[in-house]
């Protein structure tokens, strides 16, 4: 139960009495822009936010001390008290802090005197994006913002702090506005006890904007994200934000209710606010009787919404507990079983019960109930709160329970997640798991007497053109009705237009019903959901209908597993290069070398098989040297280069040789340019690519080197690209790679193919990453997951429709890049050119590359935390359908098939891609500047970004942000 600051009645008049008395000079509504509070009165959470008021650990391990006003929060003893996290954005709350206009107060206790003579950071507050910088560094105060485009911070403005002492309270404030967004300047003021101090006027504050104007990331109490020796060493208390500058005199107002001994939480107004964030996270829930949980007897359908993190989860009809089935899946080391999101009471006592067997004994279990708001600053150190119990399997059915009070969660969502653990491969079965309120189990219920689900066989639930659209209705009833149900059953498409409903008559029979369903459907992706006789949906499935590509298209390549889905899956989306990253890193050093001289093909034939794997599949494949095993690192991780430039040599020779005439180009490392995966320089960076050059040329004449692995923006990515271009990177490069990110139009890329060909020389150019976070196309499963994860890729995922759309875009755009550019036929260098390298390899070298073009998406695999999250860069939704995106993306390509780009043009927003098939011209257009009327020639066909006819007349069509295709 949080204590807040409050007084008795008789109390909080005399204290308001006392204070009015001095602040009636200037009264001011402290309230006004009010948009976080943190009294820490016991508690990490704040008293009022606009945003999510949770603290992003649960405030565990937060340590409490004697505040200024009450309680404080204690960030520092050497480390050992922790700084604090809080979202600024978050999947289900709006802004908590903005960019263009605020300001921000805290009281602060140093454990240090302000003019210690050590060379050290104390930092009391930092935006995660880097935005934000307020810290005490020689005897100095210190309020620091980024400028993104400049590449380097603005230390101003800043204080001298030297009269502080240790254990005195201070008193600091800053704020900050935007006065001129379009040459975003403004100012910066910083405040000690009540003064203003410092001020920088007429600077760039050139912060992230969007729509919104948040600040991204997360704001850090006391510390900094990652570097725990600038900890504050402070006890920090009164922590507020608003979204307003305050005038000089509200901030002396401010901190003469803190010399006063009060505290904002004693203002009714700010009870107000308090009240209302409390209600907006806590929303009032009747009590609920049963079975909280949908197809939790795992009877029809797809098993939605149930997921195993490897996928393994099936229908079983020879085990079962209740009704006609019950569900398998096989744990492999750690396998996790989770469920889509479903609302339940906050602070009330529930139980879980669950029957379980396994096929061999001593599998481990550990299983509950967790709120959708999951904790954690780290992407993949998740905190999960909620109720879990544990138990280990054995060979016959057994049903375990756990019981406790559920936590607060957002909206009241929560999912059941399972974590079961073997040593080695073994089945497991699962069967009647119920939620109900309550302290005890009672006989397992389904939450309604009957339930309806859609299944297909086919994988990705893809099908082809001229082929009907087959899966079933599946109804399981534990009664018998006279009357039949009439359930409707409609298709939408991705723009969510109803192209098919019907309604399908069902008697309802104890036991399971299976009914079948067809359709005709032309190309693309597809929606199909079952709803009971009120129209509530009760499960959904989605489809895709695509062309069957009898030949792989070499411009597409993408990032599978190597296993039969994989490939599966590269087939049915037509790509014919694959790309050794994080789904497969079979020529990673740290896998094929994990010790000196001893190589992981001598011990396994995994690698081999993989490779085989895409081989067979008809892949061409680019292997990635990435990755520095820790003996051979130059520091503590493997995203450090070799302290020994010769055992890179040996690796590359190594790999070159092992796998000759089976891969076909090398990229040199991933994202070299010194962003947290190579911890090294330029140089250093050249000579790794000079030497992967030489070894592999020695090897196979035939194989291509691809590298910078570079990306398109940022200021900093373009710099190190020049300064390693500069130093000659060229003369050992056949393949210009980059990474296309956030790139969806032609001239987003014309620096990569400025860069390509500095030294006079055109080459082929491929982006070899690029995605969208898309949300799910599924609409019956909510969507307010909230873990680390999700905060880290999808503060403002697209759509599933806008995925698809910018997938296209981003896919045409790149094919631009293999136009022969005239201009680029002499060097572009100032001064000499570089040698030309020396040749050390017997024989020809492979003849002067075609300009081509490759797009390889990132990524496609099964991601094993997908349920309840629903938003993902993965072309799979989280039972393996495709996403529209996919499906988008492979109709581009096939309708591009076999052709040459010709030009591209833009007018006025409209831009026209222009490419030549067969010797007709295809133009794809889109506006970025509203909806454009485009005149067509007389024949003219137009395609939607789906591959379906478009109807016009008078030979006018309108154009908007979705591409098209003209023939």
């Amino acid at each position: 139960m949080r204590r807040t600051k409050l007084i008795e009645a008789c109390g909080i008049v005399l204290s308001m009495m006392l204070f009015s008395a001095t602040t009636l000079a200037a009264p001011f509504d402290i309230a006004e822009g009010l948009c976080f509070y943190l009294p820490f009165d016991s508690d990490a959470n704040a008293l009022v936010a606009k945003g999510n008021p949770m603290e992003m650990a649960e405030g565990i391990d937060a340590v409490f001390v004697e505040g200024k006003v009450g309680k404080a929060v204690h960030c520092g003893e050497g480390g050992k008290h922790r700084y604090l996290s809080y979202l600024t954005v978050s999947p289900n709350f709006v802004p908590s802090i903005r960019s263009d206009a605020g300001t921000l107060a805290f009281w602060v206790r140093p454990d240090w005197d302000g003019d210690e003579p050590v060379e050290r950071y104390r930092h009391f507050l930092s935006i995660r994006s880097g935005l934000f910088y307020l810290y005490w560094h020689r005897s100095g105060l210190v309020f620091s913002s980024t400028m993104r485009k400049m590449a380097r911070h603005l230390y101003a403005p800043s204080t001298s702090v030297k009269h502080w002492r240790k254990g005195e309270w201070h008193h600091v404030a800053v704020s900050w506005q935007i006065t001129d967004p379009k040459e975003r300047k403004g100012f910066k003021r910083l405040y000690v006890d009540g003064q203003k101090l410092a001020e920088a006027s007429d600077v760039f504050l050139d912060f992230e904007l969007t729509l919104d104007f948040e600040l991204t990331g997360a704001i850090i109490i006391g510390g900094i994200d990652g570097e725990p020796q600038r900890i504050a060493d402070a006890a920090i208390d009164e922590f507020i934000v608003w979204e307003r500058v305050l005038a000089d005199e509200e901030i002396r107002q401010v901190w003469m209710m803190g010399e006063k001994g009060m505290a904002l939480a004693q203002l009714p107004a700010v009870q107000k606010l308090a009240q209302q964030t409390q209600q907006r996270i806590r929303l009032t829930i009747q009590p609920q009787k049963g079975n909280l949980l949908f197809d939790s007897s795992f009877e029809v359908g797809s098993l939605h919404p149930w997921r195993a993190s490897n996928m393994t989860l099936k229908h079983d009809e020879t085990e079962k507990v209740h009704g006609n089935r019950s569900a398998r899946f096989i744990v492999r080391g750690r396998t996790i079983l989770t469920c889509g999101l479903f609302v339940a009471r906050p602070q009330v006592a529930h139980t879980l019960s669950l029957w379980l067997k396994a096929e061999r004994k001593g599998v481990r279990a550990r299983f509950g109930v967790n709120s959708a708001y999951v904790a954690g600053t780290q992407p993949y150190s998740p905190i999960f709160r909620g109720i879990e119990g544990q138990g280990v399997l054995t060979t016959d059915w057994q049903r375990f329970t756990v019981t406790g009070i559920l936590p607060p969660s957002p909206k009241g969502f929560y999912f059941v997640r399972a974590v079961f653990e073997a040593e080695e491969p073994t089945t497991v079965w699962i069967d009647a798991v119920q939620f109900e309120e309550g302290e005890k189990a009672t006989p397992f219920k389904m939450r309604r007497d009957w339930e309806a689900g859609l299944a297909t066989d086919k994988p990705f639930n893809l099908f082809h053109p001229n082929e009907p659209v087959h899966m079933r209705l599946e109804v399981f009833s534990e009664v018998e009705r006279k009357q039949p149900l009439i359930l409707p059953i409609a298709v939408h498409d991705v723009w969510e237009q109803k192209v098919l409903s019907r309604q399908v008559k069902v008697r309802l029979r104890k036991g399971l019903t299976v009914l079948p369903l067809s359709f005709r459907l032309p190309l693309g992706s597809y929606r199909i959901s079952v709803a009971d006789e009120k129209g509530k949906v009760m499960d959904e499935l989605v489809v895709a209908v695509l062309p069957r590509f009898e030949k792989l298209d070499e411009r597409m390549g993408i990032h599978i597993g190597a296993n039969e889905t994989g490939v599966m899956l590269a087939k049915a989306l037509g790509c014919g290069w694959v790309r050794l990253l994080d789904a497969c890193g079979v020529t990673h050093w740290d896998v094929v070398e994990p010790e000196k001289g001893k190589w992981a093909w001598e011990q396994t034939n995994w690698l081999d098989e993989a490779i085989e794997t895409y081989r067979n599949a008809g892949l061409k494949i680019l292997g990635l040297l990435f990755r520095t095993p820790l003996w051979a690192s130059s520091g503590d991780s493997v995203n450090h280069p070799p302290k020994d430039l010769e055992a890179w040599r040996n690796y590359v020779r190594s790999v070159a040789q092992h796998f000759k005439g089976r891969i076909d180009a090398y990229e040199v490392w991933n994202e070299p340019y010194g962003l947290g995966l190579f911890a090294g320089k330029e140089e250093l960076y050249l000579q790794m690519t000079r030497i992967a050059f030489e070894e592999l040329r020695k090897v196979d004449l035939q194989v291509k080197v691809v590298a910078p692995c570079t990306y398109w923006s940022l200021d900093d990515i373009v710099r190190w690209t020049e300064v390693v271009l500069q130093k000659g990177l060229l003369e050992f490069v056949d393949v210009f790679s980059f990474h296309g990110y956030d790139g969806y139009r032609p001239n987003d890329f014309e620096r990569i193919k400025r860069w390509s060909a500095l030294d006079g020389k055109q080459r082929p150019i491929w982006n070899t990453e690029q995605g969208v976070v898309s949300e799910s196309f599924y609409r019956f499963l909510p969507d307010a997951y909230d873990d680390p994860y999700t905060r880290w890729i999808a503060t403002r995922p697209f759509s599933a429709k806008e995925a698809a759309s910018a997938m296209v875009k981003a896919f045409v755009s790149t094919l631009m890049l293999c136009l022969e550019d005239e201009t680029s036929a002499k060097p572009k260098w100032e001064g000499e050119a570089p040698a030309e390298p020396k040749k050390d390899w017997e024989g020809e070298a492979p003849a002067e590359p075609k300009i081509d073009a490759k797009f390889f998406q990132y990524w496609a695999v099964p991601e094993d935390t997908m349920l309840p999250r629903l938003k993902s860069m993965s072309l799979l939704e989280f039972d393996n359908a495709l996403r529209p995106k996919a499906v988008a993306w492979a109709i581009a390509g096939w309708l591009l098939r076999n052709s040459e780009p010709e030009g591209f043009e833009c007018r006025n927003g409209l831009w026209l891609l222009h490419f030549t098939k067969d010797k007709q011209r295809i133009t794809v257009a889109w506006s970025e500047e509203g909806t454009k009327i485009l005149t067509l020639p007389e024949g003219a066909e137009v395609l939607t970004m789906m591959g379906n006819h478009v109807k016009f007349a008078s030979g006018k069509i309108y154009v908007g942000n979705e591409p098209i295709f003209i023939w």
